[in-house]
């Protein structure tokens, strides 16, 4: 199905950025990229120099059930990291 089948289609210029969205057109494909957002949210986090894993987490990692930081060295961990700002930027990722 195309869509120029069901609406009034203009055809434009090429794009390639469209909300920091990298887009290329290869061949009848259209493939899109992150890639600088994600380097701008580790910069920001100061991660720029992170290695990358499949699971974020090491081996045997305990989390707790109930969302609450259960000791001290856990609070004194977390208390300079700003989580809901690194949230918010991972939801638009």
């Amino acid at each position: 199905m195309e869509l120029g089948d069901h609406f009034k289609v203009k055809v434009m210029l090429e794009m390639d950025h469209i909300l920091d969205i990298k887009v290329k057109r290869i061949k009848e494909r259209i493939r899109i990229s992150q890639r600088a957002y994600v380097k701008r949210i580790l910069e920001k986090f100061s991660m720029a120099n992170c290695k990358s894993r499949l699971i974020p987490l090491t081996v045997g990692t305990s989390l707790s059930t109930n969302g609450v930081l259960t000791n001290e060295k856990e609070v004194s961990e977390m208390k300079n990291i700003p989580y809901y700002e690194t949230l918010e930027s991972l939801i638009w990722l």
